[in-house]
């Protein structure tokens, strides 16, 4: 009771600093204040209803976004005669509150950040200034987790999120291992070098390796036969996919939030990476890394 007293004191503050147009437009004075609380509940609710079965948040994040639900819908049903425009703005801000500022779970968090400790750059394969940005919001991630706040690991999340996706984004056409804008047999004997232990291939050269244009599905393991089939593509002998390599793609969930298909845990039919990231997770918390 006492939390939740201080979250609408917390929010009371918020109203008297921000105004009320945070989500209505300038037509405010033509609008009361019941009729914005009913857009963004309706916008609400229809979030909630198809947001489906992707919904990383925090048990905290999620509570507090049907309760201020909630609340609304039970304000809404009562005499509108008999409510103020302060009780409208009170309910209108904690919800707008709650639905603009979902905070990722914690140790789906830590996964995503077990899993972007896979990508490296030792060969040079992404643009430098790419690469440090990505460290940079890594690092940072990694040292939220330190402050046990929801908030500040889900700015820090997204934030690595963003990076990862201006990086990687850049490198997509299936088969362009080395990325000279087309596929040839260079492309093949770089693979061929990286099996012998001669070169090093980033996540996403091994992906644009396996030809798929496709990233929902963990890299397809490199190894021989995927230099053949670069050598028959190459020579004209096989088609490779005509959809370029999504390394990067995002998701966008129903509460406006962006998540990327690759670095989360987004990973369909593939037990051991779930496996190996929880046991990961436990060894980097054991060890006071995260």
């Amino acid at each position: 009771m006492k939390k939740i007293i201080s979250i609408i004191l917390v929010l009371t503050l918020l109203c008297s600093v921000v105004p009320f147009t945070v989500y209505a437009a300038d037509d405010n004075k033509y609008k009361s204040k019941r009729d914005e609380l009913i857009a963004l509940y309706l916008d609400v609710k229809e979030s909630i209803e198809t947001v489906g079965y992707y919904d990383p948040y925090s048990e905290n994040s999620l509570n507090m976004l049907f309760n201020a639900f909630i609340s609304a819908d039970e304000l809404l049903e009562d005499d509108s005669d008999s409510i103020s425009d302060m009780e409208y703005q009170l309910c209108f801000a904690m919800l707008n509150f709650a639905y603009n500022n979902l905070c990722v779970d914690v140790f789906y968090a830590k996964e995503t950040y077990v899993l972007s400790l896979n990508e490296h750059n030792e060969n040079g394969f992404y643009d430098e200034n790419d690469w440090n940005d990505f460290v940079t919001k890594r690092d940072n991630l990694r040292d939220s987790f330190k402050t046990g706040n929801e908030y500040v690991i889900s700015y820090a999340f997204f934030e690595l999120v963003d990076s990862f996706i201006d990086m990687t984004s850049k490198y997509t056409l299936p088969g362009d291992v080395n990325n000279d804008g087309k596929i040839s047999v260079d492309d093949a004997t770089l693979v061929q070098k990286y099996l012998a232990g001669v070169e090093e291939l980033t996540e996403l050269q091994q992906g644009l390796a396996s030809l798929s244009g496709t990233c929902y599905y963990a890299v397809s393991k490199v190894n021989i036969d995927t230099v053949t089939r670069l050598q028959k593509c190459s020579a004209g002998l096989f088609q490779p996919s005509s959809k370029h390599y999504s390394y990067g793609e995002t998701y966008v969930d129903n509460f406006g939030n962006t998540f990327n298909t690759m670095i989360t845990m987004d990973w369909e039919y593939i037990d051991y990476r779930y496996e190996y990231v929880d046991a990961k997770v436990s060894e980097l918390e054991a060890d006071g890394v995260i």
